[in-house]
């Protein structure tokens, strides 16, 4: 069993390899409340935070910065989290004029603007992200 935020596996009483999975559960929790991710959005294109592979995944991370190494944004660009309840510090860093929009994969729900070369909290509640709080330099 998981917990339903990040997604933290129990550790349950007489399993084989406890230690895996607490020192997974801490490095979910560290990547949550202090982790620094930068994603890439080379090739002019959006990017979508991983929900698969090792833990901790890419939208477990609490501060996002999305930079920008390759052609430059033509247009906004979206950086697309899971359907989770969770609260990102996200830095728009794509050295364009272009906002970065934080949206549930899929966009269906509300998604959050942010300007390039500002940061922002967001909140997501598993269908729309939120905005906390302004842009801020």
């Amino acid at each position: 069993m998981a917990s339903t935020i990040l997604e933290i596996i129990d550790f349950v009483n007489g399993q084989s390899n406890p230690a895996q999975t607490i020192n997974e559960a801490v490095a979910v929790l560290e990547a949550s409340s202090d982790g620094m991710l930068t994603v890439d959005s080379s090739g002019d294109s959006d990017v979508t935070l991983t929900d698969t592979g090792d833990r901790p995944r890419q939208w477990h991370y609490g501060y996002i910065e999305v930079d920008n190494t390759g052609s430059a944004w033509t247009a906004q660009r979206n950086l697309n989290v899971p359907a989770n309840t969770k609260r990102y510090i996200v830095y728009n860093n794509n050295g364009a004029a272009f906002n970065c929009n934080v949206q549930v994969t899929g966009g269906g729900g509300a998604g959050v603007a942010i300007a390039n070369g500002k940061t922002a909290v967001v909140q997501c509640d598993g269908t729309d992200v939120l905005r906390v709080t302004d842009d801020t330099a």
